[in-house]
């Protein structure tokens, strides 16, 4: 989906409250909050004006991401470094684990896989900044819908504070253009949910 301007403040929000120097994301993001064509990748944002060591993972390699099957167990994926685990204080999902699933459809454990990832990559302690969209809005979009409950339910689940949850219209759009958000702060040595807490979680399928 990439990053707008809503995208760009929270993470501004989160930066400057708490320095965090590693950045993962989740696709190899363009920033949309600028005024001309062709966007430039968040690669560049991060580096250059944040300071920060950025990393992406996307499965078509893109703009030098890290080859990465989200709707499959991480360490399945001999390609990929097992030190990455644990390792970074941001971790970005800004438009990218709506699009997981198997074979053109919703898989509850692909979409599962997808959240382990997001989750086992951060640092504990570190930031989750999630932006997917909403439960009726975009159409077709994807294969998984998030709701604000299902970010109630995982935070109690997962024990973690939340620092921010919330829906907007992205780029304006108030007719099925709404995206929820949260962002939330990894427990310390708490291991993600299993498959089956985890299907007991309300989202929606497309």
């Amino acid at each position: 989906m990439g990053y707008t301007q809503f995208t760009v403040d929270q993470l501004e929000e989160i930066i400057s409250n708490h320095s965090p120097k590693t950045i993962l994301d989740f696709g190899a993001q363009n920033m949309y909050n600028q005024p001309e064509l062709p966007a430039p990748y968040a690669k560049e944002w991060y580096e250059n004006e944040k300071k920060m060591k950025y990393v992406s993972i996307d499965i078509n390699n893109e703009h030098g991401a890290i080859a990465v099957d989200l709707s499959k167990p991480l360490l399945d994926q001999t390609k990929l470094d097992e030190r990455l685990i644990d390792q970074y204080d941001l971790v970005v999902d800004a438009g990218t684990t709506e699009h997981v699933g198997v074979d053109g459809k919703h898989d509850t454990e692909a979409f599962y896989n997808a959240w382990k990832t997001k989750y086992d990559l951060c640092k504990n302690g570190g930031i989750i900044y999630s932006e997917n969209p909403k439960t009726g809005s975009w159409p077709c979009h994807g294969f998984n819908y998030h709701t604000l409950e299902f970010y109630h339910q995982l935070g109690i689940a997962l024990g973690c504070q939340i620092l921010s949850l919330g829906e907007h219209a992205a780029c304006h759009n108030i007719i099925d253009g709404w995206n929820i958000y949260c962002s939330f702060i990894k427990p310390t040595a708490t291991p993600f949910i299993s498959l089956e807490e985890f299907k007991k979680l309300t989202y929606k399928l497309s």
